[in-house]
């Protein structure tokens, strides 16, 4: 006879985790609006971005339920173990692909800001175009 372990977790649910992808999303796409580029370069960036959340959040559910099942049982550990652990390496993957896409975010971002500072003589320069322009 085995007893029931204690779960120390207790799962989000689908909507908690919905709500939290909308909520990513939301952020991420204000962070690509404060950021000067191309608008079909942003979208894509925005889909790439989507479908990663939503892929781990996917796997986070699928995962989750699994666990429920597995722990504390050993022979359902060993009839679900492999599937468990295709779940976290997709998580895995979704979460190196928003690792990749932060990185470029960052780049351009701060390509964007190191264009904006003026450096040495080019501040004069600056000045003096906008001084013959006048």
């Amino acid at each position: 006879m085995t007893t029931e372990p204690m779960l120390e977790f207790e799962p989000q649910t689908p909507r908690e985790l919905d709500e939290e992808a909308n909520i990513q999303l939301v952020t991420f796409s204000q962070l690509l609006d404060s950021i000067e580029m191309d608008e079909k370069l942003k979208l894509l960036w925005k889909q790439i971005y989507q479908n990663a959340v939503t892929d781990r959040k996917n796997a986070l559910m699928i995962w989750t339920d699994l666990y429920m099942v597995v722990h504390g049982n050993p022979e359902m550990h060993t009839m679900h173990g492999d599937r468990i652990a295709k779940y976290m390496e997709r998580m895995e993957k979704s979460n190196a692909q928003l690792i990749k896409l932060a990185e470029l975010v960052q780049k351009l971002k701060d390509k964007e800001e190191e264009e904006e500072l003026p450096r040495g003589n080019s501040l004069f320069d600056r000045l003096e175009k906008h001084k013959n322009s006048s």
